[in-house]
């Protein structure tokens, strides 16, 4: 019983198949339509994008909903990629190439790609916000930026040719070490300075924002790692 009364804690990713907020969060972070096609980043691209507006997601401390993950490739569950392929991943490569723009991290996944084809259609209503610094988010929840794919995939914090190799290992580090017995859960990360009176303004109240000692506190070897945005 203790346990379904704690707190939610906060956590790093989106579930798009199970989030609600203020309606205010839709407004300001509205889902991209000038994405078609992309299953693999759909939610991270929301959710680091929320999370650069100043919002924190946060998990129920119990299961209260599921859903049959029917495998692909059944008839039961039809999927965009089965069909005209041909003509959609084309759609769905640029659609890769505008949220690696979104998330800063086009020079780490992206390298190569002309600028021609990157969609910049309403990109300001689109783009990440302003009061968290979206290459940080990958920092703060562990997840090395390479372009590494299939039989190229390292385990997470391992050098270049280390450990073994194979698609299962393009994952983040396990994050419930890090959350899971803090008060809050994950790290809280402050908004930039100036931006409380942005809309949304900041809400304070006697718990938010958390106080200092669940702040988050950068690792000594990653000050002055340039974060800031590639050049456009």
């Amino acid at each position: 019983r203790a346990k379904y009364d704690a707190k939610p804690p906060r956590v790093a990713f989106l579930a798009a198949g199970f989030s609600f907020s203020k309606g205010h969060r839709v407004l300001r972070v509205p889902y991209d339509y000038h994405t078609p096609y992309v299953f693999d980043g759909e939610e991270m691209a929301l959710g680091v994008r929320a999370w650069t507006w100043g919002y924190d997601l946060y998990q129920p401390t119990r299961n209260v909903i599921a859903h049959l993950y029917i495998p692909a490739g059944s008839p039961l569950r039809p999927v965009f990629w089965t069909q005209d392929w041909a003509q959609r991943w084309p759609c769905q490569f640029r659609s890769v190439l505008r949220i690696h723009r979104q998330l800063r991290v086009e020079r780490e996944l992206s390298p190569d790609a002309k600028a021609a084809m990157l969609d910049l259609d309403d990109w300001s209503k689109y783009d990440a916000g302003p009061r968290r610094d979206p290459r940080l988010f990958f920092e703060w929840a562990q997840i090395r930026l390479a372009n590494e794919w299939g039989d190229k995939c390292r385990p997470f914090g391992a050098a270049v040719g280390a450990g073994r190799a194979g698609k299962q290992f393009c994952f983040s580090a396990d994050l419930h070490s890090v959350y899971a017995d803090r008060p809050g859960g994950m790290p809280y990360v402050p908004w930039k300075p100036g931006t409380e009176d942005l809309f949304p303004p900041l809400v304070r109240t006697d718990r938010y924002p958390p106080p200092p000692d669940e702040h988050w506190a950068r690792p000594s070897d990653s000050l002055g790692r340039d974060a800031a945005a590639p050049p456009r």
